[in-house]
């Protein structure tokens, strides 16, 4: 009897296209405050953000759908694919058009905060699940 739990892979696509949808609608609300070229300190922030905010959401999805191992790389796939198909596609060498409030020179910085952000999301999926890296902590004891 096979006792895998078979992946949400749909739950994933649907989920990563969900996530697409939410960040190009901030950066077509925001993204002339958030990406201006020229400013080092706000592209370095922002850049900085992505790190943290790509791990937290790869552990929450990837955890909540009870995915460890290859499975977490496999899960990581189908739910940024959707992003990357449709950045490559339609986001980066459409900039203007989809993005009509910010000039059309943040299009690099775009692309790299895309990339930069998909690599942390793929990355994140080979670290262990949050339950076995609490699993695998040292426990120390205390002496009275």
């Amino acid at each position: 009897m096979d006792k895998t739990v078979p992946l949400p892979v749909l739950r994933l696509f649907v989920l990563g296209l969900v996530f697409w949808v939410i960040a190009m609608l901030i950066f077509r609300l925001f993204g002339q405050v958030l990406l201006v070229p020229g400013d080092t300190f706000r592209t370095v922030l922002l850049f900085a953000a992505v790190f943290p905010l790509m791990y937290v959401l790869m552990n929450a999805v990837l955890s909540a759908q009870r995915l460890a191992g290859k499975d977490r790389v496999v899960g990581a796939t189908w739910l940024l694919a959707p992003g990357l198909l449709l950045d490559g596609l339609v986001s980066v060498p459409f900039f203007g058009l989809v993005f009509p409030n910010m000039a059309v020179s943040a299009a690099s910085l775009f692309g790299a905060l895309m990339c930069a952000g998909y690599a942390t999301g793929f990355l994140v999926s080979l670290l262990p699940s949050w339950k076995r890296l609490q699993q695998a902590a040292p426990r120390t004891t205390r002496l009275s």
